[in-house]
Formats: structure tokens, C-alpha cells, sequence
């Protein structure tokens, strides 16, 4: 299955809030795969110092991380196919 990197803003107040913003990704992303859609939410990277957060996410296409990204209200987020290479 694909992966994809989703860039996220993150104001640093919501980042720490309970349930916020990776909680509401995996929650969406558990709805989505009830309703017939192949998307995992992988790894989460937060970067506070410039309210930013990177989420690995694989889904089958990038419609769908699109769509997680709007239901899970990160509207402005940036998502593109991102490949891993393991480092010796």
C-alpha cells in the first residue's frame, strides 16, 4: 500500500490538548477503514518550536489522505507519496 507524508500546522496549545490532533486522525482513520476505505495512520512527528506535525500515513490513494486530513479538520495540512529507505 502507498504512504504518504501529511504536513500538518499545529498550534502548540491544541497539540497538547487531550485527543488532539493525532487522536482525532486515528479516530477518523478507524472510521474511514469501517466504511470500506484501506487507510493507517504509521507515525506521528511533532515539532513544537515551529508548530508543525508529520504524520506517516498508507491508504490506497491520495484522495483518501485528503479526506482523512478534512474530516480530522486538518484542512491546510499538505499530503504527497513519500517512500522510506531503510539507512545501514
Amino acid at each position: 500500500m502507498p504512504r504518504y507524508l501529511v504536513e500538518a500546522y499545529v498550534p502548540r496549545a491544541p497539540a497538547r490538548a487531550a485527543g488532539a490532533p493525532v487522536g482525532l486522525l486515528l479516530e477518523v482513520a478507524r472510521e474511514m477503514t469501517g466504511e470500506g476505505a484501506a487507510v493507517r495512520v504509521i507515525r506521528q512527528t511533532s515539532i513544537p518550536d515551529d508548530d508543525t506535525c508529520f504524520y506517516v500515513v498508507e491508504a490506497d490513494s491520495i484522495k483518501i489522505v485528503r479526506e482523512l486530513c478534512i474530516r480530522a479538520r486538518l484542512e491546510s495540512a499538505r499530503a504527497v507519496e513519500a517512500f522510506e529507505h531503510p539507512s545501514d
